[in-house]
């Protein structure tokens, strides 16, 4: 540095130049518009709760599974690895099933239509006749 410059820095006056203010970290119309969509859009209307839900029960998930793999040991946790596999195969097309359900009954609802209890007879003895099936074909 020189001895010679004798100017002092001037302090900076106005609005700086080139960057709107939500990007400056002002509370500029862009910023407060966005928070306000998120808290009444996406997450204001239940979707709190299915956060927290969700995260109970991947965190309860977890548990079950440390504290089972110690108590059943390696063979067992194994076997139990085989049936929950299965299980999560059979939930995709009950999965389809329940849309199919609930496609089939939403618009008829008001109208006098399928009721929930004749649909829950029918469920019942379309299954048993399908697991009927199923077992003669492999007996």
């Amino acid at each position: 540095m020189s001895a010679t410059t004798s100017a002092a820095p001037v302090p900076f006056e106005g609005r700086p130049r080139g960057l709107p203010e939500s990007v400056r970290g002002g509370r500029g119309r862009h910023r407060r518009s966005l928070r306000e969509g998120i808290a009444s859009g996406l997450l204001g209307s239940g979707g709190w709760s299915i956060v927290v839900a969700t995260t109970g029960v991947n965190g309860l998930n977890f548990l079950f599974h440390l504290l089972i793999s110690r108590l059943l040991g390696p063979s067992h946790y194994g076997a139990l690895g085989a049936v929950l596999n299965v299980i999560s195969v059979l939930a995709v097309p009950l999965g389809a099933v329940q849309l199919a359900v609930t496609r089939a009954v939403a618009p008829r609802q008001g109208r006098g239509g399928m009721s929930l209890g004749s649909l829950t007879v029918k469920a019942v003895l379309w299954g048993t006749g399908a697991m009927a099936v199923v077992w003669m074909l492999y007996h």
